[in-house]
């Protein structure tokens, strides 16, 4: 068997949870070896397909720790091909299940989805301890493969980490991915950006790097089990769009002319308390800081 020349293995590496924890170990000088879809320039950055295991176990069998930030199915694929989207989850889950279990890996961090598991419960706001009512094909998957990986470890005497992700943004890298990065780059852009005109939806939205920032803190207190990682804030999408459009001052491409689907959840509020036990969190940026910053090639 090789040797474990690498601590931490990231797949999904050049995804946008994947370069943000990249570069976070990168400012902590961690060495890491990252697998990805999609070619890279980065030389530690492999190409490699999720159900290729022989690949997968090459690379794990150097690595200690995994983690799993591979982005999956969106939302609307579920809806509209259930069976072939919900099919290909499970064979990636079985494919890295025995990869890990070949490559004699010791611990997975794997990466979820807050809102969509959680789904729709009276506005509360949801702990670790909170059960789980996903809404949508999409949030049902992430529960089966939270539990299917869950298992795995527990059989195969691997540590276990779940992060339950909030809304992140501001990720430099992927301009195009998530409600307050996708809305600023369509300002910037002169770019139409329309939103649910039915209701008023709430989101806790973290910043990537403080995503990134908890998420190797929790590694380097070899933390287990499952955490909540968000800001512990959550702000009314109105709001947001009100502010851009107050500081553009009435220069703006902001409507409200589309209907929530009804795999979308409304409202997502979740406690982070679990976080600051282990001293995990952090705030360096908040959305408005973010937009302020944003928007101040525009109107600077």
């Amino acid at each position: 068997m090789k040797e474990k020349t690498t601590s931490i293995c990231l797949l999904g590496a050049t995804g946008f949870l994947g370069s943000a924890i990249a570069k976070e170990l990168d400012d902590r000088k961690i060495d890491w070896v990252g697998i990805s879809r999609d070619e890279s320039e980065d030389p530690r950055i492999k190409k490699v397909d999720l159900t290729d295991k022989d690949a997968l176990l090459d690379v794990f069998r150097c690595s200690s720790i995994v983690i799993n930030a591979l982005g999956s199915a969106k939302p609307k694929d579920y809806e509209e091909n259930p069976t072939d989207t919900l099919n290909n989850l499970w064979q990636n889950a079985i494919s890295l299940s025995e990869s890990l279990k070949l490559g004699k890996v010791a611990k997975l961090i794997h990466i979820s989805s807050a809102g969509t598991v959680y789904g729709e419960q009276n506005d509360i706001r949801h702990t670790e301890k909170s059960t789980v009512n996903p809404i949508s094909w999409y949030g049902k998957a992430k529960v089966i493969e939270e539990l299917y990986l869950e298992k795995h470890c527990q059989i195969n005497d691997c540590d276990y980490l779940c992060l339950r992700v909030s809304n992140p943004y501001g990720n430099k890298k992927k301009t195009t991915h998530g409600f307050i990065d996708v809305l600023i780059n369509s300002v910037l852009s002169g770019n139409k950006f329309s939103f649910y005109e039915d209701c008023n939806p709430v989101r806790d939205f973290i910043y990537a790097e403080d995503m990134a920032f908890s998420i190797v803190e929790l590694i380097k207190v070899n933390a287990t089990g499952l955490f909540n990682l968000g800001s512990g804030e959550s702000h009314s999408l109105k709001s947001i769009t009100d502010y851009i459009i107050k500081k553009m001052k009435g220069e703006h491409f902001i409507t409200r002319e589309s209907n929530k689907p009804d795999y979308d959840v409304l409202v997502n509020k979740i406690c982070v308390d679990k976080l600051y036990q282990y001293r995990a969190k952090r705030n360096s940026m908040d959305v408005y800081q973010y937009i302020d910053i944003a928007l101040n090639e525009k109107i600077g």
